[in-house]
């Protein structure tokens, strides 16, 4: 949706030095010669930053709330290995069972789920699942799959001007694309006479209609005809029955649309006066392992270093997801503070933020 690539100027000073902050999408995952995005991306001649894969960490232990220390060992191995003998559990149960329970009483070089670092990757990965492992499902958990690969040397890259420029170059016609059936032999070039999409807003549809003559979307004042139609829909659009379609959806289809849950994601963004946290650490990446509340204001990405900015970007997903939703920025701060304090010390963490930004699943 629009809203989902739209972007937010954290404040009147980042926005004159054109530091824009996606709400949305942000990344173009695997980026790499032969991704259709990438194309896009340089037949549009677009700035783009690699966040790299650098990251710093640290762990809390026994309640530790100042200067906790810096580990080199993010216990990924142990991850992996205690969802992979989790998946062996869960294929050996008469019943689905969760993610997370079917990792309990198991360890893997003396971690367990709620050894802190393993427990914060864990935490980590719920962003990018979309939902807490505590309502994920170990039978259909696809969340171990790669971003979908196109080959050659692959980045993770931000779009500097934002992820809007995407949608707003197809609105506008200024690309053009080559079809075929094999992604990576898309080919993207630059239109010489751009012609634009009509594009209408503010349009609820409420009926769907299918024959044998095309497709009717319907409204409560307009009625379109075409051959065919792309429905996008969120799933809760779908489970409140806000469109009706005829013929009516596929009985099992229906079913699975109704039995299917989807998480939170959240975004904050905070800025500072200055980048205090740089001699510190030079990372993109900036990860506190703690045993209480892992995932809560605890994955980090540093703006210093990807955007030259004093700014520092949280990803919070699973049930964190749903506890910084309900918290004012006072709230966030305090919260936020106490973790700095945790990473980097309370001599150089400053009492108090220039401006904190907010932004959630719809």
């Amino acid at each position: 949706t629009a809203a989902e690539v739209g972007l937010s100027s954290l404040d009147a000073a980042s926005a004159a030095k054109r530091a824009q902050f996606d709400m949305g999408a942000s990344w173009i995952h695997g980026s790499s010669s032969d991704h259709p995005i990438s194309k896009f991306k340089d037949a549009l001649g677009l700035s783009v930053v690699s966040t790299g894969d650098s990251g710093s960490a640290w762990v809390c232990e026994n309640s530790a709330t100042d200067g906790c220390p810096k580990v080199s060992d993010w216990k990924q191995s142990e991850t992996d290995d205690l969802r992979n003998q989790g998946t062996a559990v869960a294929e050996d149960s008469d019943t689905d069972i969760s993610v997370w329970a079917s990792m309990e009483g198991l360890t893997s070089s003396g971690s367990t789920r709620d050894t802190p670092m393993v427990a914060q990757t864990l935490a980590s990965a719920e962003f990018d699942n979309g939902g807490p492992w505590s309502q994920t499902s170990s039978w259909v958990d696809g969340s171990g799959d790669d971003w979908a690969s196109f080959g050659g040397s692959e980045t993770e890259e931000i779009l500097t001007e934002g992820y809007v420029q995407l949608p707003q170059a197809l609105k506008d016609g200024t690309v053009h694309f080559d079809r075929h059936s094999d992604p990576s032999k898309i080919t993207v070039t630059k239109a010489s006479s751009p012609k634009a999409l009509e594009v209408r807003q503010g349009k609820k549809v409420t009926t769907i209609t299918h024959s044998s003559s095309g497709v009717q979307i319907a409204g409560a004042d307009f009625t379109y005809d075409a051959d065919y139609v792309i429905v996008t829909v969120p799933l809760g659009v779908l489970q409140a029955g806000s469109i009706t379609f005829s013929p009516a959806i596929d009985g099992a289809q229906q079913n699975a649309i109704d039995r299917m849950g989807f998480g939170n994601g959240v975004k904050v963004w905070v800025r500072f006066s200055t980048a205090f946290w740089a001699d510190v650490t030079s990372d993109h990446w900036l990860v506190l392992g703690q045993s209480q509340t892992p995932g809560l204001f605890t994955n980090w990405l540093n703006g210093k270093a990807v955007m030259d900015e004093p700014v520092l970007l949280c990803l919070v997903g699973g049930a964190a997801a749903d506890t910084v939703d309900d918290m004012t920025d006072a709230q966030m701060w305090s919260e936020i503070r106490q973790n700095f304090v945790k990473m980097f010390g309370s001599s150089i963490v400053p009492a108090d933020y220039v401006a904190i930004y907010k932004y959630s699943t719809p």
